[in-house]
């Protein structure tokens, strides 16, 4: 019997790590939750890195509601000393096809909820939407694993050397909600366009992470059989 409920907890175990979302990921609310500022490092190799970086804002399934990816404060990229999009511009930076994205010194807010936004470093930052934009490639996804459907990238060349660093601040804003769960992430292209590195940034789950009911049918299980272990134990 004790054998019978220890498979059905492993069992409930697998089920439920294959449905939770995948960690590195900023969970973000429903309607008018946002991050806030958030930095990432990103330390190369013994061997450096020389690609490109990019950034990515996404819908999942639907493209009526949108979400939003701010950026500012890059430790490189950007010709001409743009690596804070203080030229008020995209020089030095690609924005993809049918991408929508703006250089600007405060956010437009389509949520009266969310807070004010100003620059990390100077006077100006990047807003990303994910809004009337172009159909992605599968090879992007969210936290769960599946396929953002519509968004924009923006792209700009680094050079990193052996151990060096490469950082940047970002933020996640939403107007959608669960269950349709936008996200934005950063990747890494090597010379020959091929992506090589993602890491999650910002993650629509409405309520935030779920702990699935499997995982506790787990611990409930394990727990009843903690006491069956010190029993037998106890008769020896």
């Amino acid at each position: 019997m004790r054998r019978r409920l220890l498979w059905v907890g492993l069992m409930a175990l697998v089920i439920g790590i294959s449905s939770a979302p995948a960690g590195a990921w900023v969970y973000v609310g429903n309607v008018g939750y946002t991050s806030g500022w958030q930095q990432l490092t990103y330390i190369a190799g013994p061997s450096g890195f020389s690609g490109t970086a990019g950034f990515l804002v996404a819908n999942y399934y639907d493209e009526f509601n949108y979400s939003t990816l701010l950026l500012d404060g890059l430790s490189q990229g950007g010709a001409s000393g743009n690596s804070g999009f203080e030229l008020v511009n995209y020089n030095g930076y690609t924005l993809g096809t049918n991408s929508n994205g703006q250089v600007v010194s405060s956010i437009y807010s389509p949520d009266p909820s969310w807070p004010a936004f100003s620059a990390k470093e100077g006077t100006h930052f990047s807003q990303q939407n994910s809004y009337n934009t172009t159909p992605l490639p599968a090879t992007f996804l969210n936290a769960y694993g599946n396929p953002g459907y519509n968004g924009s990238t923006l792209e700009t060349p680094i050079s990193l050397g052996s151990n060096a660093s490469f950082s940047f601040w970002w933020a996640f804003l939403t107007t959608d909600y669960d269950p349709y769960q936008d996200f934005s992430l950063f990747y890494l292209k090597d010379g020959d366009g091929t992506i090589v590195y993602t890491e999650g940034l910002g993650q629509l789950t409405g309520t935030g992470v779920p702990l699935p009911s499997t995982l506790l049918l787990l611990g409930s299980g394990l727990l009843g059989l903690a006491p069956l272990s010190r029993l037998r134990r106890t008769r020896r």
